[in-house]
């Protein structure tokens, strides 16, 4: 017969195919690895290699590409057996290295005997052509070989029969052909007994090999172990991974009470602790006296045979046969048996945990597979979805490579700079920039790029600008954010056109000019007429009214005699006109402000309102040094006017306890303040009373001067009026009407 190279680094398969091959006269050699297959396969020379794929030191794939590369060898017909690849991912390496047959783990033994006789161009074992081939119940491999020679055993006790009846001889010679004949039944027995139990043990594999339901398993080889063995019970001990805690036992003939004993502390003591320390099979009792050391649970066990089960050293758990039966005791043959099952369910139980883990693995890529579909539908969408947004965006959008080669020109982009997309696809971006800015695009490139991915505006007080496909530039927004790939960096800039903006701002800064010239001309023409208003009233009117003081005077002396009422009247009315000119004349200029400063005319205004204050105090704070600090006439009065004003509303509507006017600065600066803490100015700020300017009045004083006025209030939390006045600078050259800048 031939020489075959067995390839696998799990000792169980090399054992099962060695089993299989024997059994029909082949050599078997083995290795556990592609290398130590190599040297063999060089110095023996087999006629097969039947070998796995995934192993350690060398793979099975790689084991045949060197074969092949040596000439002495490379025609050596090979097999791959295997159970980690799929059979079309094994035939497609097979294919890749020439080989023929990929043979699935587990194999039956027919197919297995089949495929090997075929290789080697011999004839397959005849099959019973009244069983179909592959069934569970078929005697396959080793069961047909030990059925031929019970065969042979029985034709021998038929001729020996048959010399007995024939026989003419002495007595004696007939007494020994006719021991012969019963030893021959006696033998025949055994070996008939021996056949079914092994028969028995083929269609259990087979049987194991296509069953995926974990109890259905463990079952089924408990039901096949109480039958095969012959014993009363059966328990099948499994340990954690740690060989710690029982994971789980499976049993058939005991009460439950007995499997709920061998999860406990019992597992590990008596007969069955023993156990856990032998190499082999414990056997203990002689069929008569109940043994001890076995939980109680168990009864009174007459006979135990217990076997561990593992392979290559790691042991899964225990194997326990138990019989109650008077005179039963398991012999050689049992233990055999035991161990035989033993190994095909440490051999199984491997191949059903690889066969969990594979299916396991798969539904884990079908689902990575179906959730990466659902990954690439969900980027494809929204790509359609950003595409869509960059092409109906109202801003232009322009992507360049580093290299600064246009990648990406948006709709808007091609009406903003008058140049179709597809003329301005891997142009370079200085196309679309002014001659000017073009020799500093690079340098603030590289200073951007510099600081990594990110994403900026730029600077407001530069203008940015393009360049038209007719070359007229205009002023632009950009924002410039940049991405880093795997094919290189990107930048991508979103422009908006602000040409109508900036005309916008010429045109508001020019009003404002206009609006702060006509307020500063209005507020010189209200000082000119309240001084001249004042001249007349203290002229004119303050004249007249000192003269009739003197005429009722000099009049009510010569009188001599008590005044009627209608003379006090008349007096009454000379002293309250006199009062109230007096007042107007405040009013219209306010007394110290131009002999003594800003400092001195906020004090007596505080001081001749305290008295009309119904309780609310009044308080100035100057900052030192400033009670003699002057500065230019229309700050000052445009500082005092609003003073008042502020004052005046925090008296009549704040609802206040203080009211706070400070005063500080320098030569060149003037900074005003007026606090409250009153009620606040609604949300939206005051509306202010028919007749009555406010808020607006004091905002064009202080325009007038170059300033602004800013109000600070919340409902329930006071009111601020902050004036801030700075003396101007010399006016700077003005810079050019456009100022251009790059692009980062």
């Amino acid at each position: 017969m031939a020489r075959i190279l067995v390839v696998d680094d799990r000792s169980s398969n090399r054992h099962y195919l060695r089993m299989v091959l024997a059994t029909i006269g082949h050599e078997v050699v083995e290795a556990a690895d592609g290398a130590q297959a190599l040297e063999r396969t060089r110095a023996l020379h087999p006629h097969l290699v039947i070998t796995d794929l995934l192993m350690p030191v060398m793979d099975g794939f790689e084991f045949v590409k060197r074969l092949r590369s040596e000439p002495a060898i490379a025609a050596t017909p090979v097999v791959f057996y295997t159970a980690t690849y799929r059979s079309s991912e094994a035939r497609k390496l097979a294919a890749a290295c020439g080989v023929s047959e990929v043979l699935p783990k587990p194999t039956g033994p027919s197919v297995l005997i089949d495929t090997v006789s075929r290789l080697l161009g011999q004839a397959a074992p005849a099959h019973d052509a009244d069983a179909p081939r592959e069934s569970p119940s078929l005697l396959m491999g080793l069961g047909q070989h030990i059925a031929g020679q019970i065969d042979h055993v029985s034709e021998d006790q038929a001729l020996i029969d048959g010399l007995l009846r024939e026989h003419r001889g002495p007595d004696d010679e007939r007494e020994r052909l006719e021991r012969l004949s019963r030893r021959l039944a006696d033998n025949l027995g055994h070996v008939q007994r021996s056949a079914s139990r092994v028969f028995a043990l083929i269609e259990l594999a087979l049987d194991l090999a296509v069953e995926r339901r974990h109890d259905a398993f463990l079952r089924m080889f408990c039901e096949a172990s109480h039958r095969i063995v012959e014993a009363d019970a059966v328990a099948l001990v499994l340990l954690q991974a740690d060989q710690r805690e029982v994971r789980h036992v499976e049993a058939h003939g005991l009460p439950p009470a007995a499997v709920q004993s061998l999860h406990g502390p019992a597992i590990r003591q008596g007969l069955v602790g023993r156990l856990w320390a032998c190499d082999g099979a414990l056997r203990e009792g002689d069929g008569h006296g109940p043994l001890a050391g076995l939980p109680a649970d168990l009864g009174p066990v007459r006979s135990f045979l217990g076997v561990p089960v593992g392979t290559d050293g790691a042991p899964y758990g225990v194997l326990l046969f138990t019989d109650q039966r008077e005179g039963h005791r398991f012999d050689d043959e049992d233990e055999m048996m035991a161990l035989a099952l033993a190994g095909e369910f440490a051999v199984m139980f491997e191949l059903f945990d690889a066969n969990e883990t594979l299916q396991s693995r798969a539904v884990e890529l079908e689902l990575q597979v179906a959730q990466r579909q659902q990954a690439e539908q969900a980027q494809a969408e929204a790509l359609a979805r950003l595409d869509g947004m960059i092409q109906a965006a109202m801003d232009a959008i322009i992507t360049v490579d580093q290299s600064q080669r246009i990648v990406l020109f948006n709709p808007a982009a091609e009406r903003m700079f008058g140049r179709r997309a597809a003329e301005m696809l891997g142009r370079p971006l200085d196309e679309l920039m002014p001659e000017s800015a073009r020799a500093l695009h690079a340098d603030h490139l590289r200073a951007f790029a510099a600081g990594g991915p990110s994403t900026r505006t730029m600077s407001p007080l530069r203008t940015v600008r393009g360049r038209r496909a007719d070359g007229a530039t205009f002023p632009i927004d950009a924002s410039i954010s940049t991405v880093v790939l795997d094919s290189g960096i990107y930048y991508t800039a979103i422009l908006r056109d602000v040409t109508q903006r900036e005309q916008a701002n010429q045109a508001l800064e020019q009003y404002r000019v206009e609006l702060a010239g006509f307020s500063q001309r209005l507020l010189e023409q209200e000082k000119q007429t309240t001084r001249r208003l004042a001249q007349a009233l203290h002229d004119e009117l303050g004249q007249t009214l000192a003269a009739m003081r003197l005429i009722y005077d000099a009049s009510h002396q010569t009188a001599g005699r008590a005044p009627n009422p209608l003379m006090q009247r008349l007096d009454h009315l000379i002293t309250e006109a006199n009062r109230q000119v007096r007042q107007v004349l405040v009013d219209l200029r306010p007394p110290l402000l131009d002999e003594h400063g800003l400092a001195a005319a906020l004090d007596n205004e505080l001081r001749q309102r305290a008295p009309m204050t119904n309780g609310v105090a009044l308080r100035l704070h100057v900052a030192p040094g400033l009670q003699g600090m002057r500065w230019p006439p229309e700050a000052e009065y445009a500082a005092f006017m609003i003073a008042r004003e502020a004052v005046h509303n925090a008296l009549c509507h704040a609802h206040a306890a203080t009211v706070r006017v400070e005063l500080s600065g320098d030569e060149a600066t003037l900074t005003l303040a007026i606090c409250d803490d009153g009620c606040g100015l609604p949300l939206g700020g005051a509306t202010p009373a028919p007749g009555h300017l406010g808020m607006v009045g004091m905002r064009e004083r202080a325009l007038a001067i170059g300033s602004m006025l800013a109000v600070h209030s919340a409902p329930g939390q006071g009111t601020t009026v902050h004036l801030r006045w700075q003396a101007p600078q010399e006016p700077a050259a003005r810079p050019p009407a456009t100022h251009e800048t790059a692009w980062p």
